[in-house]
Parts: C-alpha cells; sequence; structure tokens
C-alpha cells in the first residue's frame, strides 16, 4: 500500500518517536510511506527538530491549497489524533477534506477542541454546543454548573473525563485503532465505523534492561521512587507524597523524584504537603530533562510510579518504557493500565491511591529479590508485546479491510445526508431497516488471518466490525438544538431537473416566519451556513436569498475562509451574488452572514418582537458558472 500519515514529528513528541518506528516497519515490509507533519506550522519548529528519517516528509500547511490533488496517489491516509492542538492541528480539517483511518492516542480530546475553535474562529463552532452535540442536556449543564461555579479550568482538570468528546475530529473517518480496549467499543458505537485495539508500539530510551540483577543490600541509604513527565495533578503526586508521609518506615527508606517540568506555583504546594507530612518527605524536584537525563534518572530509580487519576489517555509510553527498563512499576488500577497483567506489575485501586501506594511500596522493599523478577519479567513480555514489527503487520490487516470496506461506508454516510435533508433526526426504525440492507451489501470479509499474528494472537477477538446504524444516525454538531435546515441545491446546467440537492443549515438565529417563497432563518447578528455537498464538486459562485429589514443602509457581510468576500447594502427581498475562494473540489462549507444587529421593537412602537435580529436567509444556490443560476427560477 501507498499510506500518507499524518504525525507530529518533533522530537520532543512520543507520537512522533511511536510515528518513526511504526512507519519504518511498514516501509521494511513494502509498504511506500509518506510522513506528513500534522503540527501548525513549520515556523514554529527548529529545522532540526525532527525525528531521524530517511523517508519523505511533507508539512500538511503547505499541501492545504492542493490537499486532494496530493492525496489521491495514495491508498489510505492515516491520521495520528492526540489532545494537542499545536500538535495536531491539521488532523482535524484534513481528515473531514479527505477521511482515512485515525490513530486515537488519547480518550479525551477537550484540549484539542479548544485549541480548534481558538485557532478556528470561523467555524462558528463554540465549546458547549460540541459538548453537549455528543453528551447530551447532562453533560451541557454540569458543564456550565461547574464553569458558573469553579470555573472552566477545574471542569477540563476533573469532570471533562466523564464526558468524551471524539466525533468533532473524525465525522467520516473510515476507521479508529485504539491502544487499549476499555474506549473500543464506544469508538465504534458513536461513530459506527471499524475499530481495532493494537497495542501501543514504543521502545524506551535505554537500549537493554537496567542491571535486571542488582543487588538493593549494597545501595544508597534511600530507595527512590520517581514519577516522569509534565507534572498534571492527574498523576497522583500529592497521593504519593502523602503515602511516603503517613509511614514512619517509607518516609525513611524512600526518596521521591519528580522527573520533568512543573509549575513554580505546583512544585511550592507539592513541597510544602511534604514538609507538613505526617512523617517529612525526601522530594526532589529535577525539572526539565533531556533525553540522557532521563536516562540516567531511570538507570538510578528503584521503582517507577505511574499513576492517573482521572485516566486521559489510550495508552502510556511512560509506563511501556518503565516496564521495558526492568524497573518495579505500580500503575492504577484503571483505564489502559488495568489491560496490564496482574503478573508485570503492582496495581492501585483507583480512588484510593494513598493506601494502595504505601502497600505496594511495603511489598517491594520487604521483599526485593521477588519485585525484581517481576520486573525482568514485564520487559521481557513489555520488548516484544508493544513491538513496532507487531504494530505494523495488525495495522496493515486493519488498512486492507478498511479499504475493502470504503465503498459502502461512503454509501452510508450518503444515504444519511440524503436523509437528513427530509427528516432529522432519522426514525430508529428507519435507520435499522436501511442497516440490515447496506449489512447485505457489505464483503463477508472477516479481521482473521490463516494463522495467528507474529505475539500468536487471535486478533479478531480485538475487532469490531462497521455498524451502519450509528453512521446512518449520526449528525453533524450544526444539527443540533439551535440550527435551521435551509433549502439549497447545486446547479449542474441550466435546466431546472440537472440539480443536486445540498445539506445546509443556518446557525445562530431564529426561524424566520412567513418568508418569501419558502423556509428562512433571522440571524441574531452573525449566523454561520453550514454546507455539506453530496460529492465533491468545484463551486465557484453562491447566491444566497437575503430579507434585510430594519434601520436603512445597513452594511450585511458574507465571510468564508474568516474572509470577506461580498458586501452590501440593499434592502427587502434580493439574491446576494457571491464569489467563492478557488480550492478545487470541495465537500463542506461554511460561509458567514454578519449585520448590525436592530431589535424591531425599538424602531416601531407598534411591534412587540424584542428579538436582537440581523437579516433573514433564506434559500442557497451554488454552481461552477456564475450564468447556471439565475434567481428569475427556483426550486
Amino acid at each position: 500500500m501507498k499510506i500518507a500519515w499524518y504525525t507530529p514529528f518533533s522530537k520532543k513528541s512520543a507520537i512522533g518517536r511511536f510515528s518513526r518506528d511504526v512507519v519504518s516497519s511498514l516501509r521494511r515490509n513494502g509498504h511506500t510511506v509518506v510522513v506528513v507533519r500534522s503540527e501548525t506550522a513549520p515556523s514554529n519548529f527548529a529545522k532540526d527538530d525532527i525525528q531521524e528519517f530517511d523517508g519523505q516528509v511533507e508539512w500538511a500547511s503547505a499541501l492545504n491549497n492542493r490537499l486532494e490533488e496530493f492525496l489521491e496517489a495514495f491508498d489510505l491516509v492515516v491520521y495520528n489524533l492526540g489532545d494537542n492542538y499545536l500538535n495536531h492541528a491539521w488532523c482535524v480539517p484534513h481528515q473531514n477534506r479527505h477521511p482515512g483511518i485515525t490513530i486515537l492516542h488519547d480518550f479525551y480530546l477537550h484540549n484539542l477542541l479548544n485549541g480548534w475553535i481558538e485557532g478556528n474562529r470561523a467555524s462558528g463552532l463554540d465549546y458547549g454546543s460540541v459538548l453537549l452535540h455528543e453528551n447530551g442536556e447532562d453533560a451541557s449543564a454540569c458543564y456550565q454548573s461547574v464553569c458558573e461555579n469553579q470555573g472552566k479550568k477545574e471542569w477540563l482538570q476533573v469532570y471533562s473525563h466523564r464526558y468524551p468528546v471524539i466525533g468533532f475530529s473524525m465525522q467520516k473517518t473510515l476507521g479508529i485503532v485504539t491502544h487499549s480496549a476499555f474506549y473500543r467499543q464506544l469508538c465504534s458505537e458513536r461513530l459506527g465505523c471499524p475499530t481495532i485495539t493494537i497495542p501501543l508500539a514504543f521502545h524506551g530510551l535505554l537500549p537493554v534492561p537496567v542491571n535486571p540483577e542488582r543487588d538493593k543490600s549494597e545501595k544508597q541509604s534511600k530507595y527512590r521512587l520517581i514519577t516522569i513527565g509534565h507534572a498534571n495533578p492527574n498523576k497522583c503526586y500529592e497521593s504519593i507524597i502523602c503515602a511516603l508521609g503517613s509511614d514512619e518506615e517509607l518516609a525513611a527508606v524512600w526518596e521521591y523524584r519528580v522527573v520533568g517540568s512543573v509549575a513554580k506555583d505546583y512544585q511550592e504546594r507539592l513541597s510544602q504537603l511534604a514538609k507538613q507530612a505526617k512523617h517529612a518527605v525526601s522530594v526532589v524536584f529535577t525539572g526539565a530533562v533531556h533525553d540522557q537525563q532521563l536516562q540516567e534518572e531511570l538507570a538510578i530509580c528503584d521503582v517507577i510510579a505511574c499513576l492517573r487519576n482521572p485516566v486521559f489517555e489510550g495508552a502510556s509510553a511512560s509506563v511501556i518504557e518503565a516496564m521495558q527498563s526492568s524497573t518495579p512499576t505500580i500503575v492504577s488500577d484503571a483505564g489502559c493500565y488495568a489491560e496490564i497483567p496482574d503478573e508485570f506489575v503492582y496495581k492501585v485501586a483507583h480512588g484510593n491511591e494513598v493506601e494502595g501506594v504505601a502497600r505496594a511500596l511495603h511489598v517491594i522493599s520487604r521483599d526485593w529479590q521477588v519485585a525484581q523478577g517481576k520486573a525482568n519479567a514485564a520487559s521481557l513480555w513489555a520488548l516484544s508485546h508493544y513491538h513496532s514489527d507487531a504494530y505494523a503487520e495488525r495495522f496493515a490487516k486493519f488498512g486492507e479491510l478498511v479499504l475493502t470496506n470504503q465503498a459502502i461506508i461512503a454509501m452510508t454516510d450518503r444515504v444519511a445526508s440524503v436523509a437528513r435533508r427530509w427528516i432529522a433526526p432519522l426514525p430508529s426504525q428507519c435507520a435499522n431497516q436501511l442497516a440490515e440492507r447496506i449489512s447485505e451489501l457489505m464483503p463477508k470479509v472477516r479481521y482473521k488471518s490463516q494463522s495467528h499474528d507474529i505475539l500468536g494472537e487471535d486478533l479478531e477477538s480485538q475487532f469490531i466490525p462497521m455498524d451502519p446504524v450509528p453512521r446512518l444516525l449520526k449528525t453533524e454538531v450544526s444539527q443540533r438544538k439551535g440550527a435551521t435546515p435551509l433549502h439549497a441545491w447545486y446547479s449542474r446546467k441550466l435546466r431546472k431537473n440537472a440539480v443536486e440537492f445540498v445539506q445546509a443549515t443556518l446557525s445562530g438565529g431564529y426561524r424566520a416566519e412567513g418568508f418569501p417563497k419558502g423556509q428562512g432563518c433571522w440571524t441574531s447578528g452573525r449566523g454561520v451556513i453550514e454546507v455539506e455537498f453530496q460529492r465533491d464538486v468545484k463551486a465557484h459562485w453562491c447566491w444566497v436569498e437575503v430579507l434585510s429589514t430594519g434601520p436603512r443602509g445597513r452594511k450585511i457581510e458574507f465571510l468564508v475562509d474568516g474572509r470577506v468576500v461580498k458586501r452590501t447594502r440593499r434592502s427587502g427581498y434580493h439574491w446576494v451574488c457571491i464569489p467563492l475562494p478557488n480550492r478545487g473540489k470541495v465537500r463542506q462549507l461554511s460561509i458567514i452572514v454578519q449585520a448590525q444587529a436592530f431589535i424591531p421593537a425599538e424602531i416601531d412602537n407598534s411591534n412587540l418582537d424584542t428579538r436582537s435580529l440581523g437579516v433573514a436567509v433564506g434559500r442557497v444556490v451554488f454552481s461552477k458558472r456564475w450564468w447556471r443560476f439565475f434567481p428569475r427560477w427556483s426550486l
């Protein structure tokens, strides 16, 4: 296969290291792979800030204007998606324009969503509307309550993990790869595409396990316990300090090292906690470290703590590195950590970290030989289980299956798009009947080779096939509560029967009662027309039916891609001809309509309408040529 592989590729990125190893394995297996860097822009990175790689590397930002032309040369496009907007900024828009397989590294994409909204204000999305669309009224009510009483920071750190947001970033994805089984089912249920779990491929910085036969009877006065990475509160630093400080024996024989960058105020908070504990705790802050320093920390440590509460990751590179280094490892018994076999790590009950950490450290320090034997077994298992060659083999099989079903997935989305124009939401009974017919057309392909894979595992147990029902019932964010459908079509020729209906909605306003010649919507000063064509089309011109009332001479502006493409001050009912940017063939389009709002009751004392109104928008027509539509006739 020829694969375009979207990924961050900075030396500082763990996903970049993962991609480098897996892409190299795929290339050794005969596949052609081009790396496409998904970070915000080349100017934000140094020229030498790139993973060591001898293949072709492109920047997604440089491909944006010729995306379709570039990606048409590939059999498959792969998008590595994580919860960091700066690293994955171009995965979201390019996935919508050219669907592919998503490798979902993080299960909770709230930070990616916030970054996407901030960096793409022209999209018209807002955080609350996406949360409501994906999780319902309960999530929206919780979000509003927490933000009002405690602030959005508290929401993101404590509450957001209860309500995953993933659909906004991959509405049209053809398949999903998860790195743990705990979120595989939810991805399948929300997006309805083939979904598989493949253990994360990752190789630690240490080339070999660290002295697996070292004797703890001849070591320094204290054992060293470390936690790796940027110091976030969900890594349970406070619980670990409390566990050490609660027991005189533990406080006397253990030193806790925080390896990674930490905010000044959080460091002071942890230091104060260590001093005020029942028994003073020795805590060392190393600050940010480079690879060589991290190797040294791994070489001298005795135990690594990989605790999370809540668990945000789909998989953890740090726990893989800990196990591969042949170091006793303590993990949370939740999320991706819970799926590690019990014989390889020490598990701590979720929500009871203080007692669990204290118990695990007592067990390790009192019988070091048993702990080291457990760590050695974990190292052998982790080095093979998380190997890039195993990942590449499994991924290639999954990619072949997705390509086999690609036409059926596209047809399902087309059926859903057509159905939503006439009835929304689609009744479940109708969706089930359509799903049965679609399932009959699907190729009878099972994700199972003639023998087990290179790790001796049956992969079919890790695979969920496509389910047409969620894709048929799925709606775009703009079609949630508050969005009004518009009558829209694409005009191919100068004949009424040579048109294609277009799915279009306008959010940010009110339904226009008695709008001339059909359905319309008042904007509240600013409205967003979101359009989805039935296929990729060249739309160079757009006509919008407008009714402008209120004060005379008000300016009406139409924006595409954040740029004003048309201004008018005409009053009354009329059509506005808008030139669209030449972006080649497109499937989706957003047009912003904005005008100074007015309140009818303030202009006319006899009018009881106190709403803030902009302009009313009715029908929308698209065409490749300006002369293919004339307002004197319409459907």
